[in-house]
């Protein structure tokens, strides 16, 4: 599954909601009023968490965020993509489909300074 989460206008738009129509609008979306925690994150940090639901909630064996850059040399992010799979070889396609178009991006899944994945999950 591909899902694409607006992480560049989703923090903005959650931190704004107040009328009543709009935060039921959320809550429908999210599935529960939990959403209101991600109001404290960063984008990198709700993707992960969505990742993680998507693990925990959904059951998929894998799921690892990818960040889609505004610009391709730039660095303000637009979206973030949940790649979630069950199969054993496809987080490793991602990743090196996602290195072959940014490389070793700082901040990103492919950033030799930070580890992002499950062991599983990493490129052999």
């Amino acid at each position: 599954m591909l899902y694409f989460l607006g992480t560049g206008w989703l923090l903005r738009s959650l931190k704004t909601a107040r009328k009543p129509e709009r935060l039921a609008a959320i809550d429908e979306w999210w599935g529960s009023a939990g959403w209101r925690d991600l109001r404290d994150k960063t984008q990198i940090e709700i993707a992960q968490h969505v990742s993680k639901r998507f693990q925990n909630e959904l059951g998929y064996k894998y799921a690892n965020w990818w960040p889609i850059y505004l610009r391709e040399a730039g660095k303000r992010k637009a979206f973030h993509l949940i790649h979630a799979t069950d199969h054993d070889e496809a987080p490793k396609l991602m990743r090196r489909s996602f290195q072959q178009i940014y490389g070793d991006r700082e901040g990103s899944p492919t950033d030799p300074q930070i580890t992002m994945f499950d062991d599983d999950a990493s490129p052999v």
